[in-house]
């Protein structure tokens, strides 16, 4: 069987970089989802979508054939981290509620500090939400951490996923990071190894299915308590979240 690999982009618009994504992926064919926050920040680089600038962008990447899927209005608060069911609401339903136009099935990618998958992803309100406002949580199995070592994260694709046959993986379109410039030598590298790229996503990074709970998640979840925020979180969630109304 012919290994698969779904190529997603966290965390842009980003006009100095996604254009130059954008432009790489139509001269290959390639489709990929784009996750997006509506408010950028101060303590992250990511760009406010919910500007006149990211919504040409957003515009650009929905009719190019890419799908765009909801990363938090925000990207400051670990779901796990809070059961204020206003907050999870915001984040969540917020962002959503700006993407409408461009989301239709409700794709949904937590925020979670440093790409990690932990009992911070998710509390008991947050999947409450998600399971009654039919959204589809879209996670991922291989993280390459393209922030970190922006020159040597495609060795890290392949060293990490040897044993996928479909690998699905976060990199950012952001310029800050300086990462993208090594995407095209990612690509060659798969076409090279005979990897078949789809758009689709495979089944085992999606726990939850337009609100149905169709894979294990008590691994996602804080429990009864709200896990305790990493330093990030915790600095950003006073400083940075709109107030709630």
């Amino acid at each position: 069987m012919m290994k698969k690999l779904t190529l997603t982009f966290d965390n842009g618009p980003d006009p100095d970089c996604t254009p130059v994504v954008l432009d790489l992926l139509k001269s290959r064919g390639i489709k990929s989802t784009f996750f997006v926050c509506g408010l950028g920040n101060q303590l992250h680089p990511a760009l406010q979508a919910d500007s006149s600038a990211g919504r040409v962008l957003l515009d650009r990447i929905r009719d190019e054939g890419h799908w765009i899927g909801n990363h938090t209005l925000t990207h400051t608060v670990e779901l796990g981290t809070t059961i204020d069911r206003a907050r999870i609401a915001q984040e969540i339903g917020g962002n959503q509620d700006f993407l409408a136009a461009y989301n239709p099935k409700k794709y949904l990618r937590p925020y979670m500090a440093g790409g990690l998958l932990s009992e911070r992803t998710f509390s008991q309100q947050a999947i409450d939400f998600i399971c009654d406002n039919s959204f589809t949580l879209v996670l991922f199995n291989c993280c390459p951490r393209d922030w970190e070592r922006p020159e040597t994260w495609p060795e890290a694709v392949f060293a990490e996923t040897a044993d996928i046959d479909w690998v699905m993986i976060i990199v950012h379109d952001v310029a800050r990071y300086n990462s993208m410039p090594q995407l095209e030598r990612f690509l060659e590298m798969v076409s090279a190894q005979g990897i078949e790229i789809v758009q689709e996503f495979p089944s085992d990074c999606m726990p939850v299915v337009n609100g149905k709970i169709v894979l294990p998640i008590d691994h996602l979840l804080c429990g009864d308590t709200p896990a305790k925020p990493r330093p990030f979180s915790a600095a950003a969630i006073p400083t940075i979240n709109p107030p709630l109304s």
